[in-house]
């Protein structure tokens, strides 16, 4: 290795710090920490959700100690892609949700309508669609195959979280929502879930 090369580690790190710095950010920037309507249920399931997602993010970073799960640079350069996607999708979320976004769900109280706008128009929950693309796309730059492997409670999780989710929507907008649900069929990905 020539003296002024980058190496990948250097290169993947540098890359996955700057979309973890970002989510944190964009994070701090929306995040309602108000839980007055929100139930002990709800609170716990966001305890558990803030588990899983660090778990997603921080266990490819173990991955990469060992050189064989080590990403290349093609991988690296599709998983910061993926996470800066994610990245934005979720902000885009959190931008047409406005002061309704809260990290734990709860019943809204006042000034209250279902989103239907921007990503609600292409699949229900976007802003989790978001968080598990940046999550997979921040371990790709790291250790695929443990990144895989990292992602798939988190997965699981968000898609309990959602049931509890629709569940609330459901009981709040009993005409819209089921309307709704009938016009965007899609929960997290077009054609899949």
């Amino acid at each position: 290795m020539s003296c002024g090369a980058t190496s990948p580690l250097v290169i993947s790190l540098t890359l996955w710090l700057i979309v973890a710095a970002a989510a944190v950010a964009l994070e701090l920037r929306f995040a309602n920490r108000k839980t007055g309507d929100s139930t002990p249920d709800a609170r716990a399931m966001n305890t558990v959700m803030v588990m899983m997602t660090l778990m997603s993010m921080v266990t490819p970073l173990i991955g990469r100690v060992v050189p064989a799960l080590a990403a290349g640079p093609l991988l690296i350069a599709a998983g910061f892609a993926l996470g800066l996607f994610g990245l934005s999708l979720r902000a885009w979320a959190m931008t047409a949700l406005g002061v309704r976004y809260a990290l734990t769900p709860q019943a809204q109280t006042s000034d209250h309508f279902l989103v239907i706008d921007g990503p609600y128009r292409i699949v229900r929950h976007p802003g989790y669609t978001g968080i598990i693309l940046q999550f997979l796309g921040m371990g790709l730059m790291l250790s695929p195959i443990v990144a895989v492997v990292a992602i798939l409670p988190l997965m699981l999780f968000t898609g309990l979280r959602i049931v509890g989710e629709e569940k609330i929507l459901h009981r709040e907008f009993a005409t819209d929502y089921p309307q709704y649900a009938r016009t965007v069929r899609w929960r997290l990905l077009t054609w899949i879930y």
